[in-house]
């Protein structure tokens, strides 16, 4: 079989219905640069994103806001999802589980995940204890991305996964709902008769075709425990839906139907109902606990790979309907496209139906599980260094492995349109309008899966500084999918709202994104790393390999348009008032129920700036993310050797930016000693009850509203507050190391009446007088005063780096950080191990005395 050809194709598939979406902008928009995408190259086509690299990662539990959702890296895919109930509840009602919400009360999670072909999900459910194992095996010619299973084992909660408080009901059976459906609407074909039990002896259950995935069959085989007689049988629903974001109810409005009785008592049951072309087919087994299901997915079973891609674009195609006509138009005929689209398959599977079939299911899926399990630690200790050195707290391992497989099990697949503002129209009095972006995909890590099952902008440099190291591959494709977002402009949006499934989980207010508004340019976070590595490789003391610099440095080259783009759009359109200066766009100078007005764009919400914004303001923050991506763009410029002119540029606005003289001048306030944003700004601000009335002057309902001290009129000064924006010098090591304002930031570190805590540093300190005070009546403090871990890191990033300065200006700050630093990265350490021992989750912040 010639892969690199079959790889292209399915390269095609998974990126090209993204790409190929973004090449044109759509008909009648050519005035609207707001949801016109870049005229630059697409990461996404990028040779290291085609062949194995999209084989591997065609399948992957990627529908990140399910308990167990799995998806191909295509728009119209083939979805896969599990839900369950106890059929024996108390009182009846049937508490779906499907969708991940905290209202659920359970505690969940990946304990081991290598982001390609294997994971290991641990989920709580007040009795019930869920495993859920995904297990991909790929063979040549059988089929695009491969076979896979998923195991699901329950038992009781017990030991480590303890019921959890006040759980008295034993759970003795659960109900598991397996389901397909296919997006584009294909229809999908049961095998019911006799409603035979699970086994790999019977035929497929459930089978169709998809452009991608080629033929496809999934069957189920079931192990209950010793001693049940009665085997567990399979009951059916088979609808025709497009709305995949309505699936849960669906299935609850089925098992609700009064006619499933038996003996007099309601049984919760699938209704054993098939519509006409169904394209989604539901199976539900209940089973004793303990006991196991594998459900295994078979690719390719007609003996031929799918159909050429570039064939599917054809006017009346299967691909017709995913893609726009806009697009559609300016594709290729088949009759000009390339040999590699049109290359048919001659080679078939070499393995037999049955073969496929017993190797992912019963014992052999068994050994496979375990020996995956084992190559997974291995690789961990490998990359991260031993976890259970002497040395370190008790519990890292079992942490750290939770952090890396949350990371990589969360990463998500979306595909569709944002809800953009566009810019006012010719007349003022013109409304602006709503309208939608280009179709595009998105491969990205999400913060949360039970509260943001999508992307944001802000959280996803972060992300990636640990994904990079563990995949490199995998992060590049990351990176690659947010960048191909950006506009004509050169903007992005900070939330990316993609598709129903992602839509539904949104209220309407906070759908629409708006191109005026920024977000913390984080990615460059990652960039940077990538670029110091070629620049260490370049002085002979670089560990990374030769391929993943070789990778990297083809990706910067290519991402450099993208990213020249990016960062002219924030000096464009953040500037502030003198020249070196940035101000966040976005904040609300109208409100009179915010305390003090957010800062959404930043990331940091709440965080206290000038109590009235103005074009006046200069923000410390967004100046020293600016000094960053200067300093980024520099250095990779430098490392591929670009042309010094193309270059200069960013070289020249990198040293302006790091100019502590020019920081300092712009945000140092000599009399507090500390880095500030300056605005105008007053202290006498309260939120206070006050009495609303009718036009007749009666009263009818109070409620907070926002008063400013007429004695105490806002001015321009500096805004006093310390907290997370005043170490951004710091963070972003900006300050050179016998700067006497470093000095006074590191002598503050270890002040418990500032932001040291038991736990980490405060966002905020205690000495603001909005510590820890609610925003509005029911905007509960955020970061005001919470300890968070992405700045926390940044901060021991910064020490670990200031403590290896050396020569003479250095050694008594290496002393100093060294003093603190060392015992502030312990007892972080110690108290993040100690909240995810305790509750077994990963909190992105806590509170500072809890």
């Amino acid at each position: 079989m010639q892969r690199g050809k079959l790889s292209a194709i399915l390269a095609t598939a998974a990126v090209g219905f993204a790409a190929l979406a973004t090449l044109l902008s759509p008909a009648g928009s050519a005035n609207q640069a707001e949801i016109t995408p870049l005229d630059a190259p697409l990461l996404q086509t990028l040779p290291q994103f085609h062949g194995q690299h999209v084989e591997d990662l065609l399948w992957g539990s990627y529908r990140s806001g399910l308990y167990l959702g799995l998806r191909m890296r295509v728009p119209k895919s083939l979805l896969v999802g599990l839900a369950w109930f106890d059929p024996d509840q108390p009182g009846g009602e049937i508490q779906l589980r499907h969708e991940a919400q905290s209202r659920d009360g359970l505690i969940f999670g990946w304990e081991a995940h290598d982001g390609r072909s294997f994971g290991r999900q641990e989920l709580v459910d007040g009795p019930l204890h869920l495993t859920t194992h995904l297990m991909k095996h790929g063979e040549a010619a059988c089929g695009h991305g491969g076979d896979w299973a998923v195991r699901v084992t329950a038992q009781p909660a017990a030991g480590d996964f303890e019921p959890i408080s006040g759980t008295e009901h034993v759970q003795k059976r659960v109900s598991l709902i397996f389901y397909v459906m296919d997006e584009a609407g294909s229809p999908i074909q049961l095998e019911t008769a006799g409603a035979s039990s699970p086994s790999s002896r019977r035929p497929a259950f459930v089978s169709g075709y998809h452009p991608v995935a080629g033929s496809w069959e999934m069957s189920m085989h079931l192990q209950q425990q010793e001693g049940v007689q009665k085997a567990a049988k399979l009951r059916h629903l088979a609808v025709r839906t497009l709305a995949s974001h309505n699936i849960t109810d669906l299935l609850r409005i089925h098992l609700n139907q009064p006619a499933h009785r038996s003996s007099g008592r309601r049984v919760p049951q699938l209704p054993n109902e098939a519509q006409p072309a169904a394209n989604l087919a539901a199976f539900q087994v209940t089973l004793r606990v303990p006991g196991k299901v594998d459900l295994i997915f078979l690719a390719g079973q007609d003996g031929a790979m799918p159909t050429p891609v570039s064939s599917l674009m054809n006017p009346g195609s299967g691909l017709s309907g995913w893609l726009p006509a806009w697009v559609l138009q300016w594709l290729p005929s088949a009759t000009g496209s390339s040999s590699h689209h049109t290359q048919t398959l001659q080679e078939t599977c070499r393995s037999s139906r049955e073969e496929r079939l017993q190797r992912l299911q019963g014992s052999q899926l068994t050994n496979r599980l375990q020996d995956a399990e084992a190559g997974y630690a291995k690789r961990v200790a490998d990359t991260f260094g031993p976890l259970e050195a002497a040395d370190l707290p008790p519990g890292t391992a079992k942490a750290s492995n939770a952090a890396l497989s949350n990371m990589l099990g969360g990463l998500g697949y979306f595909y569709g349109a944002s809800k953009i503002l566009l810019a006012k129209g010719p007349h003022a009095a013109q409304p602006r309008a709503v309208v939608e972006s280009w179709p595009a995909a998105l491969y990205t890590g999400v913060p949360s899966r039970s509260f943001f099952p999508r992307g944001f902008l802000w959280d996803e440099g972060f992300h990636q500084l640990l994904v990079h190291k563990w995949d490199p591959a995998i992060s590049r494709d990351v990176l690659a999918h947010w960048l191909d977002l950006i506009n004509s402009q050169g903007w992005i949006a900070r939330e990316q709202i993609l598709g129903q499934e992602a839509r539904a989980r949104v209220p309407e207010e906070f759908m629409v994104q708006n191109p005026d508004a920024a977000n913390p340019p984080t990615l460059f976070l990652v960039l940077a790393d990538m670029a110091r590595g070629l620049q260490a490789a370049a002085e002979g003391s670089s560990s990374r390999s030769k391929e993943v610099l070789q990778a990297d440095a083809d990706f910067l080259r290519a991402a450099w348009p993208r990213l020249t783009s990016w960062l002219g759009w924030f000096q464009r359109t953040q500037q502030g008032p003198v020249p070196g200066s940035y101000r966040w766009r976005g904040r609300d100078n109208t409100t009179n129920r915010e305390l003090n007005p957010k800062t959404l764009e930043s990331g940091l919400d709440d965080f206290p700036r000038a109590s009235h914004p103005s074009e006046d303001e200069r923000h410390l923050d967004l100046r020293c993310w600016m000094a960053l991506a200067y300093q980024s763009l520099a250095t990779i410029g430098k490392s591929l050797a670009l042309d010094p002119s193309e270059v200069q540029p960013y070289t020249e606005m990198a040293a302006a930016l790091s100019d502590p003289a020019e920081l300092v001048r712009l945000h140092w306030a000599p009399q507090a000693q500390r880095f500030l944003d300056w605005g105008n700004h007053t202290e006498g601000v309260t939120l206070q009850r006050v009495l609303l009335r009718l036009p007749d002057g009666r009263p009818y309902a109070q409620e907070l509203q926002r008063i400013v001290d007429p004695e105490r009129p806002p001015q321009l000064q500096f805004v006093p507050h310390f907290g997370f924006v005043s170490l951004f010098p710091l963070l972003m090591r900006l300050l050179p190391p016998d700067s006497p304002q470093l000095a006074a930031l590191l002598q503050a570190l270890p002040q418990a009446d500032l932001l040291w805590s038991p736990y980490g540093l405060r966002s905020l300190g205690k000495d603001s007088p909005l510590y820890n005070q609610h925003n509005t009546e029911h905007d509960a403090p955020y970061w005001r005063g919470a300890v968070w871990f992405n700045i926390n890191y940044l901060a021991l990033a910064a020490l670990q780096h200031y403590s290896q300065i050396v020569g003479p200006a250095a050694s008594s700050l290496v002393c100093r950080v060294r003093q603190r630093g060392f015992a502030f990265t312990d007892k972080l350490a110690e108290r993040l191990l100690a909240g995810l021992l305790q509750q077994d989750r990963i909190w992105r912040q806590r509170h500072s005395s809890s």
